[in-house]
């Protein structure tokens, strides 16, 4: 989790989107594990796994290196045309995650894109607007 909240938060784009934390109200960086905060600053994404399994088959030694996990990105915005903008960003990004990465001893295998679903709710005199993006990944990790 914290490989995946680094490579977010440091993409330029994603900084487009969500500014970064001197620039917004909330002081955050608009990333968020698992659930939002109350009253976060619009937009931001909120990220969580939904599953996760290894994916060698198990022997006499254990299960293998490769483990598959599936999560969400809820990307959220003011207006529909926002949240899907930014959804569409952030699968286009999460979707060029492969190889090594920076933070850790993860190494991606691939990744792919499960689900898309978009999600409306009324809130006081408003509604927000959310678009879920489902990424499965199949990685190594070797930071244990």
């Amino acid at each position: 989790m914290e490989a995946l909240h680094s490579l977010l938060a440091n993409d330029a784009g994603m900084q487009g989107f969500l500014g970064t934390p001197a620039s917004r109200p909330d002081s955050t960086d608009g990333l968020f594990p698992t659930q939002a905060p109350d009253g976060p600053t619009m937009p931001y994404l909120v990220y969580s796994q939904v599953s996760g399994e290894p994916t060698a088959g198990e022997t006499m030694q254990g299960t293998g290196p490769l483990t598959s996990e599936r999560f969400r990105f809820s990307a959220y915005g003011t207006t529909y045309k926002n949240a899907k903008t930014f959804a569409k960003y952030a699968r286009r990004l999460l979707l060029t995650f492969f190889g090594p990465q920076t933070v850790g001893k993860v190494r991606i295998e691939s990744s792919a894109c499960a689900l898309e679903a978009d999600e409306a709710e009324t809130i006081g005199k408003g509604t927000l607007f959310s678009t879920h993006v489902d990424i499965a990944f199949v990685y190594e990790d070797q930071d244990v």
